[in-house]
């Protein structure tokens, strides 16, 4: 039986280990390669905060026409031949609101959006004559 001696050692070591240390360092390679494709950093990047722009953006496409849900809803009452206090309470308004709409929901806005859906409904009636009479042409 031969005795450990750090020369023996050594010289086992260096001729044992230099394939395996090739695949050893290769292995290594490989696997730093791998995990740093699979996790790159844009994976985990977390959303951009919107500008000051888009913000804006959003807050004005949320409003059609310039007005709020709550004044659309008013709107769409008040075609439906609700009074305004009753328009204002079915839309969501306080009563305090409802009682004092020319005050407060009659903006300029509000008005302007009202006459065009009133002109737009007075046209839509006008022309449903026609609109019927060319379903019946065409049917026959």
């Amino acid at each position: 039986m031969k005795l450990l001696t750090p020369a023996n050692v050594r010289s086992r070591v260096g001729k044992s280990m230099g394939r395996s240390s090739r695949m050893i360092v290769s292995l290594r390679a490989a696997i730093k390669q791998r995990i740093s494709q699979d996790l790159r950093p844009d994976d985990f990047e977390l959303p951009k905060p919107p500008t000051l722009e888009e913000q804006l953006e959003r807050r004005r496409s949320e409003l059609r026409n310039g007005l709020t849900n709550r004044q659309r809803l008013f709107l769409f009452g008040k075609l439906s031949g609700l009074n305004d206090k009753n328009a204002a309470l079915a839309a969501g308004y306080s009563v305090s609101v409802a009682e004092n709409t020319k005050q407060r929901i009659w903006k300029l806005q509000v008005r302007a959006e009202f006459r065009r859906l009133l002109h737009l409904r007075a046209s839509v009636s006008e022309s449903k004559p026609a609109i019927e009479a060319e379903i019946v042409e065409g049917h026959t």
